[in-house]
């Protein structure tokens, strides 16, 4: 695909996102995708995270603008617990599945190591702030997913448009399992996909989880990908 094809298709979708709009709540969504197409494009694998949902203000009102235009702004504050580990497994899968700890600290290196987050693609599947700015209610989460694929099913276009080669879900569940027909194939950690026969899926804690601590939560994406990218 050359960028200018999917910058086209890329704006088709965020005119779709813009009709999500509840102006009478003051909710506005928050763009997402690529974040920067020539970077995505050329990578050695194209990563797609999928995320529940974005924040902004109390009781889910704002939004009105892109992701990439926050990336790397304030070094993300509180938002570096789901921003950093992105960085890391970026970093990694694009580096010969490095490990953590043979990676540079974000802190000590921001410029260089927060520049992996426009190698990839990073989508929510709501598009509105989140109603709760402590935790997500995943009953949302499947509400909006649900009624998404009543209209214009934006979640999976963005994967068809995208073409990614792997996706990483992050704390979505098996919410994507039926639509991408992922099956796990004997002695793996990881799933494949009927519908996208080349797709790796990988599934996961969200990154700011209190399960796994960040290098255990980093190790275990990039040796899954490794590990699923070996059997090819």
């Amino acid at each position: 695909m050359e960028p200018k094809d999917l910058i086209a298709k890329e704006q088709e979708i965020h005119n779709l996102i813009e009709k999500l709009a509840d102006e009478d709540n003051d909710r506005y969504p928050i763009y997402d995708g690529v974040n920067d197409i020539e970077q995505y494009l050329k990578a050695k694998y194209k990563i797609l995270f999928i995320l529940k949902e974005p924040y902004d203000e109390s009781g889910g009102t704002g939004g009105g603008f892109s992701i990439k235009e926050i990336l790397g702004k304030g070094g993300y504050g509180r938002a570096s617990k789901t921003y950093y580990p992105l960085i890391y497994i970026s970093y990694g899968i694009l580096n010969d599945f490095c490990p953590w700890e043979d990676m540079d600290n974000v802190q000590d290196n921001f410029e260089e190591m927060n520049n992996y987050l426009y190698k990839v693609a990073h989508v929510n599947i709501s598009k509105l702030p989140s109603l709760n700015t402590t935790k997500t209610n995943i009953s949302d989460i499947i509400y909006a997913y649900a009624k998404d694929k009543e209209n214009d099913r934006i979640v999976l276009k963005q994967i068809d448009t995208y073409q990614p080669d792997i996706i990483i879900g992050c704390g979505i569940g098996n919410l994507l399992f039926a639509d991408l027909e992922l099956y796990q194939p004997e002695n793996t950690r990881g799933f494949r996909s009927r519908k996208y026969p080349d797709l790796i899926y990988i599934g996961t804690y969200h990154p700011a989880n209190r399960t796994m601590v960040q290098e255990e939560y980093v190790d275990y994406v990039v040796g899954v990908a490794r590990e699923m990218l070996s059997k090819e």
